[in-house]
């Protein structure tokens, strides 16, 4: 019985070695960070204090689209708890409002954990989305490799205007967050853009829920080289 118990031990041992979760430092909003997914690390975890209601924006890319690190998975944590999985395939964002006040983990990780095979290296981005109200707009300018989010939480009832110039002719979507099927994705309740839309509006859409809207390059646009476009973004009552 001893001996089995000591070859217990070690081979308990022998799997710590070879699959682990490495800890990392803390994240901040705006920041991004590089790690790497190996045979022996199979996810790399990073601490992150939010608030409740806050809403945040993970990226997770891999470095080289063409490597092994096809499969990655963000995992998001409170006090030890999981409250959101998304396996995703390639670059993989999520978004989703925390809970409650506390220390969080955000983990980049794979499909099927030690399980799996997918191995590369990666950066995590931590972001914020610019919070947006009724009769404030706001004007920025993005370009073909960049994604703008904003954030409204209110209860009333809202129309988008979108207007943009440039070379560059993104997309802007108003998006609900998916805490049921897929949580932690967005879908699309109205969307406008292309090379055709230089300006419009959207709505009406109801208030009472949280929503994000999203610019960024259309689907299935390939554009080459990069190309900017200055744009103003607002929301508004509609007329009784």
């Amino acid at each position: 019985m001893k001996k089995v118990t000591i070859l217990l031990f070690a081979l308990v041992a022998v799997l710590s070695t070879v699959f682990s979760v490495s800890a990392q430092d803390s994240i901040k909003p705006g920041e991004t960070v590089e790690g790497e997914i190996t045979d022996d690390t199979y996810a790399v975890a990073y601490e992150y204090i939010g608030t409740a209601g806050e809403v945040i924006v993970v990226d997770l890319f891999p470095v080289d689209v063409l490597a092994d690190y096809d499969n990655p998975s963000v995992i998001i944590e409170l006090d030890g708890v999981e409250i959101l999985r998304y396996d995703g395939y390639g670059a993989t964002t999520v978004v989703t409002q925390l809970p409650d006040d506390g220390t969080y983990t955000i983990t980049a990780g794979r499909r099927d954990d030690a399980d799996g095979d997918s191995v590369g290296e990666y950066t995590l981005t931590l972001r914020n989305p610019t919070p947006i109200t009724i009769d404030e707009p706001q004007s920025n300018t993005i370009d073909n490799e960049s994604t703008h989010y904003y954030v409204y939480d209110g209860d009333e009832d809202f129309m988008v205007s979108f207007a943009r110039q440039g070379d560059y002719a993104p997309q802007i979507s108003v998006n609900t967050v998916d805490t049921s099927a897929t949580p932690g994705r967005l879908d699309a309740v109205a969307a406008m853009g292309g090379p055709a839309v230089t300006r419009g509006t959207m709505g009406v859409i109801p208030g009472g829920e949280l929503y994000v809207l999203v610019v960024e390059e259309p689907l299935f646009s390939f554009s080459f080289g990069e190309i900017t476009a200055e744009y103003a973004l607002g929301l508004f009552l509609p007329e009784e």
